[in-house]
C-alpha cells in the first residue's frame, strides 16, 4: 500500500512542470524553424505534389496498358510535351499579343486609378508621402531595386519550379524507397498503422490534386468565355491568368 506524501506530490508536480515546460519549448523550436525554412518545406510540398501527379498517372497508364511502369511513366513525359507544345503552337500567339497590350494597358490603368486616388484624402496624402520617400532616395535606386526585386523573384520561381519537377520525377521513380526509409523512423509497433497512414494521404493528395487541376481548367475556361461574352479584348489572357493563380487562392511573401 502507497502512501502519499508532500514529498511525492512536489516532485511529481516538478516532473510534469518539466515535461510541459520541454514540449512547449520543442513546439516553439519547431515553429521557429518551420518559419525560417518556409521556402525549403513550400519546395518540398511541390516536389511531393510533382511526384504524386506523376506517379499517379503512370500507375494509371499501368493498370490500362500492357505497359511497365517505367515505360507509363515516359509515356506520361512524351504526352506532356506533346501537349503543351500543341497547345503552346495554338495558344502562344494570341496569349503573347494579348499579354503585350495588356503591359500596354497597365500603366494607363495606373495612371487613371492615381487620379481617383488623389480626389480622396487620405489617398493623396499616402502618395505625397511616397513621393517626398521616392525624392529622398539618389536617382534610380528605386526603379532599380524594383526591377531587381521582380527579376530575382521571376528567375527564383522559375528555378524552384525546375527544382521541384526534377525532384517529384525522383520521387515518382520508385517510391516505395522513401516510404521504407520513413518507416523506419517510426517505432516498429507503430509502422503498420503509420504505411496505411501513408497510404490513405498519398490517395488524398492524389485526389485533392486530380480536383484541383480540373478546378483551375474550369475557372480558366468559364472566366475567359465570361470575357468574351462581355466583349473584353484581353479575355484569354485574363483566362489563363485566373487559371493559374486559382491553384493557390492566398500567396502571403516578402520579397527578401
Amino acid at each position: 500500500m502507497s502512501t502519499s506524501t508532500p514529498q511525492n506530490d512536489a516532485k511529481t508536480v516538478a516532473n510534469r512542470t518539466i515535461v510541459q515546460a520541454a514540449v512547449l519549448a520543442f513546439v516553439v523550436l519547431l515553429s521557429i524553424v518551420a518559419w525560417l525554412a518556409f521556402d525549403f518545406i513550400l519546395l518540398l510540398f511541390a516536389s511531393i505534389l510533382f511526384g504524386v501527379l506523376i506517379h499517379g498517372v503512370s500507375r494509371w497508364l499501368c493498370s490500362k496498358t500492357a505497359l511497365s511502369y517505367k515505360l507509363s511513366m515516359g509515356v506520361f513525359f512524351v504526352l506532356l510535351l506533346l501537349g503543351l507544345g500543341g497547345g503552346g503552337w495554338l495558344v502562344a500567339p494570341s496569349v503573347a499579343e494579348q499579354a503585350d497590350a495588356l503591359s500596354d494597358s497597365l500603366p494607363e490603368a495606373v495612371e487613371r486609378l492615381r487620379e481617383r486616388a488623389e480626389q480622396l484624402p487620405w489617398a493623396n496624402e499616402l502618395l505625397q508621402q511616397r513621393e517626398r520617400l521616392e525624392d529622398s532616395l539618389p536617382d534610380g535606386s528605386s526603379a532599380f531595386s524594383v526591377v531587381t526585386k521582380v527579376m530575382g523573384s521571376i528567375v527564383g520561381a522559375l528555378s524552384s519550379f525546375a527544382i521541384a519537377f526534377a525532384i517529384g520525377i525522383c520521387l515518382a521513380i520508385n517510391p516505395q524507397i522513401y516510404v521504407r526509409g520513413l518507416l523506419k523512423l517510426i517505432p516498429l509497433g507503430y509502422r503498420p498503422r503509420a504505411a496505411e497512414v501513408l497510404d490513405e494521404s498519398g490517395s488524398t493528395l492524389r485526389a485533392w490534386l486530380l480536383a484541383k487541376l480540373l478546378e483551375m481548367l474550369l475557372i480558366g475556361v468559364l472566366t475567359t468565355l465570361g470575357l468574351w461574352l462581355l466583349g473584353i479584348e484581353l479575355a484569354l489572357v485574363l483566362g489563363l491568368i485566373a487559371g493559374l493563380l486559382s491553384f493557390i487562392p492566398n500567396i502571403v511573401r516578402c520579397w527578401r
